[in-house]
């Protein structure tokens, strides 16, 4: 699944988590102590997480995001390192921990539940930010966190004629001012705008946002694109960890819309690799087995 057409460029910028996976079958109950069948501890976060399948497939990823200083750094640094993603910390003096992610996944059917903690937002080094503008991406996604450094980057962006791609994981603080530098978005079926009674592509479009998809777990995702809307087929297959997926799709999303600019096309693509992501426990484990 790796691809060698050309070497592109993403600048992706958002969240950095810790993933503390537990692999368990029957699922926790409450006041229980439980044995994982399987762990993991791996770096996260949904823009994160993009950039790597970015890069796994072909691309060169610029993340910018907070991993700080403190006893987890090591181990961050050495992450991203392993995924070759280049790291533009925000905050590398915060000595706070990341958000640290509790997720247990079914082994029967790679349903999980995630908790994590309460994050510590520092305040962010947007010349870390503005030093990368000296570089062209082909294309820009966030994740809506750090949304300072996120409007700033759109903002740019846009000036450039730079594709803006936005995750739409939830609805945050100032969603509404960074949508006006926003190309596409692409969101699950769980996004929602702050008026619920509106339809989801309806707001979008008015807030000129150019292209929409929904991603509907196993279900087809549904799209608009200029005057045209549909639904894409996904692909048939036994999932066993959907841990990441959603991720994975906007990041191999990115890399195909990059290198084709076809947005349906890119849907449908990215569709195959977080399908195959879902084959193995682990968000980025497909990356290690040839595929």
């Amino acid at each position: 699944m790796k691809q060698k057409e050309q070497t592109i460029t993403g600048f992706f910028l958002g969240l950095t988590t810790i993933d503390f996976q537990y692999v368990v079958d029957p699922f926790p109950q409450e006041n229980s102590k439980n044995k994982a069948q399987a762990f993991y501890m791996a770096l996260g976060g949904p823009a994160v997480n993009a950039a790597a399948a970015f890069s796994h497939l072909g691309g060169k990823a610029q993340t910018f995001s907070v991993v700080g200083k403190h006893a987890m750094s090591p181990f961050l640094n050495h992450e991203f390192e392993k995924y070759k993603l280049n790291l533009n910390d925000l905050a590398p003096d915060h000595p706070h921990y990341p958000t640290l992610a509790s997720v247990w996944t079914s082994q029967t059917n790679g349903n999980r539940t995630i908790v994590t903690n309460q994050r510590v937002i520092p305040p962010l080094d947007l010349t870390i930010l503005h030093d990368a503008f000296r570089l062209i991406p082909q294309i820009i996604l966030v994740d809506g966190f750090y949304m300072e450094a996120a409007i700033e980057l759109a903002k740019w962006g846009k000036k450039q004629g730079i594709p803006i791609v936005m995750d739409g994981g939830s609805w945050k603080d100032r969603t509404e001012e960074l949508l006006s530098f926003v190309d596409i978005v692409i969101c699950s079926n769980d996004f929602q705008v702050p008026d619920p009674k509106e339809n989801l592509f309806h707001y979008l479009r008015r807030k000129g946002v150019r292209q929409i998809a929904v991603t509907r777990g196993e279900k087809p995702i549904e799209y608009m694109d200029g005057e045209d809307s549909g639904a894409i087929p996904v692909r048939e297959m036994q999932a066993v960890d959907t841990l990441g997926a959603g991720d994975i799709f906007h990041g191999a999303f990115c890399y195909y819309y990059a290198l084709n600019s076809h947005f349906t096309e890119s849907l449908a693509l990215a569709s195959v690799v977080a399908g195959e992501s879902c084959r193995y426990l682990g968000a980025k484990t497909w990356m290690h087995q040839n595929v």
